[in-house]
């Protein structure tokens, strides 16, 4: 899935769950402190991603979490690594549930994670994928 794709489809995630709490664009913007509907129009179009700072206000105000947002439904670490989880759920970048275990960085990132808040793992998130994008600029 390509950023355009990943953001149409949470575009999508927060126009159903806008509907399915019965609030109007506008109202949603009113509750995020935008001037009018258009920020919201272009999120749920997938033309403007929802900014990472406020991303649990979003959540929030729609009355979910943001796994739900990011499209990570609701499977556990746990559902992932007992084999559980749906494969059409996962493609091939996924990493698999050996190299999960066998890997010592990502155990040791997967157990420093455990407690934190989404807040905390967007935010780790983001930190490594800037780090990846400026390995391969370089």
């Amino acid at each position: 899935m390509d950023k355009q794709e990943f953001m149409i489809a949470m575009g999508k995630r927060v126009k159903d769950k806008r509907e399915e709490v019965g609030i109007s664009q506008e109202e949603l913007a009113r509750m995020l402190g935008y001037k009018n509907k258009a920020s919201i129009s272009r999120i749920e179009s997938g033309k403007n991603e929802i900014p990472q700072s406020r991303m649990q206000d979003f959540a929030n105000a729609l009355n979910t979490d943001i796994s739900y947002l990011m499209g990570w439904g609701d499977m556990s670490l746990y559902t992932f690594m007992s084999g559980k989880a749906d494969s059409k759920y996962y493609q091939q970048e996924h990493l698999t549930r050996n190299e999960l275990r066998d890997n010592y960085a990502y155990r040791l990132l997967f157990d420093t994670a455990n407690g934190a808040t989404d807040a905390d793992l967007l935010e780790a998130a983001a930190l490594i994928a800037r780090r990846k994008e400026e390995r391969e600029n370089k």
